[in-house]
């Protein structure tokens, strides 16, 4: 069961753009971690490690390159320059700024706080 079937088809939809070679998607260690953890809270315990194991797989088998988490430089140069509501989202803007990719899709609004530094889309608007 999907539990945001609106998200689900704009999500499918970008990945098939990706598995076509139209776009390069880029996925985060700290992305993947948090997948895996919404599992966890979103789930009750007796399946909650199955489903954050099958949702990384899901993602694992698209076409999408794997950014490892920041070195510890990286994170103190470039710290102070996003301001973000949320600090854990961080380390996903410096990533995405030191990997020089065009925009982050995601629905976190609180991305939208970094919106002048780099272009912040949700699935639909990008596709």
């Amino acid at each position: 069961m999907k539990l945001e079937p609106n998200r689900y088809k704009s999500v499918k939809a970008l990945f098939d753009k990706i598995n076509s070679d139209k776009i390069t998607g880029v996925v985060s260690f700290y992305s993947l971690h948090e997948l895996f953890i919404f599992a966890r809270e979103n789930f009750s315990s007796d399946i909650s490690r199955y489903i954050g194991k099958t949702a990384l797989e899901e993602i694992l088998k698209n076409r999408v390159e794997i950014i490892p988490l920041l070195n510890r430089e990286d994170r103190i140069r470039y710290s102070n320059s996003i301001k973000l509501n949320d600090a854990s989202d961080i380390p996903h803007a410096i990533l995405a700024i030191i990997e020089k990719c065009d925009c982050i899709v995601t629905y976190d609004s609180h991305f939208d706080d970094i919106n002048m530094i780099i272009k912040i889309f949700r699935p639909e608007e990008l596709l």
